[in-house]
């Protein structure tokens, strides 16, 4: 079996509505043809020109990614930069690229909601709901099975989710029992965590004077990889792209480079 892009695109739209997006962002088919027939498809958090190849090889006409391989208008299309030399490996491989952003992370499927699910979260809702009733909102808050350390709810955190650090700011002893979290950049949701009254704010990037803004008002803070930490939703993304489509769907998932010098 074998579907247009444009097709594959207007199914997906069920899964994370392209409206759903960030006005800043930049979503939907951003290199390729519409009328580009394809029969498999790819899933990878970021675009590399090594993720581009692999989903080639594999005969991946499309490449569902969650970061944009770019969010401003390009100036121009060289072939000594990152972007040139993705377009062009693109290009010529006739892979389109798709990326699934803040509408992936908004949706009731989404980032936030499949990493509430792995922490096993109760009474899980978003940490500012959406307005649109399509969609599911930002962040999530819920409640674990039972009260724990915080730096026993690290190390489970960190399994759950299978990331390579988790880096924690308060009391490592202090018990912690209601989590509220935001896949990726999320440290300008702290206060809405606060209010939700999160015992610990778990996400991404987070700048030096809201992690001081947030300890003072009482919240422990965790913070992760922002690749990692939303490429665990890549399985689930994959999932319902197979499930909508009925084409099979592949994970690529991005090597860990970093290390502790």
């Amino acid at each position: 079996m074998e579907k247009r892009v444009d097709e594959i695109l207007e199914e997906v739209h069920w899964i994370a509505p392209f409206s759903g997006a960030e006005s800043w962002d930049n979503v939907g088919l951003l290199v390729g043809s519409p009328s580009w027939s394809v029969k498999r498809i790819a899933v990878a958090v970021d675009v590399t020109e090594e993720i581009v190849e692999r989903a080639a090889q594999k005969g991946c006409s499309l490449l569902f990614s969650h970061h944009p391989l770019f969010l401003h208008p390009l100036k121009n299309v060289l072939l000594n930069t990152r972007e040139g030399r993705i377009i062009e490996r693109s290009l010529a491989h006739r892979v389109a690229l798709v990326a699934l952003h803040t509408n992936w992370d908004r949706s009731r499927i989404g980032v936030n909601v499949a990493l509430a699910s792995a922490l096993s979260l109760r009474d899980v809702r978003p940490l500012l709901p959406a307005t649109e009733a399509e969609l599911w909102g930002d962040g999530a808050v819920g409640s674990l099975d039972a009260a724990v350390p915080l730096r026993d709810f690290c190390a489970g955190l960190r399994k759950a989710w299978d990331i390579s650090w988790v880096q924690a700011y308060g009391d490592p002893r202090r018990v912690v029992s209601r989590v509220a979290l935001l896949g990726g950049s999320g440290g300008g949701f702290w206060k809405a965590a606060c209010t939700s009254g999160a015992h610990v704010y778990v996400t991404g990037d987070l700048k030096y004077h809201d992690r001081l803004d947030a300890l003072w008002h009482g919240l422990d803070l965790v913070v992760v990889d922002h690749g990692e930490m939303e490429e665990w939703s890549m399985k689930h993304l994959a999932m319902a792209v197979r499930e909508m489509t009925g084409l099979e769907t592949e994970v690529f998932p991005l090597p860990r480079r970093m290390f502790s010098a």
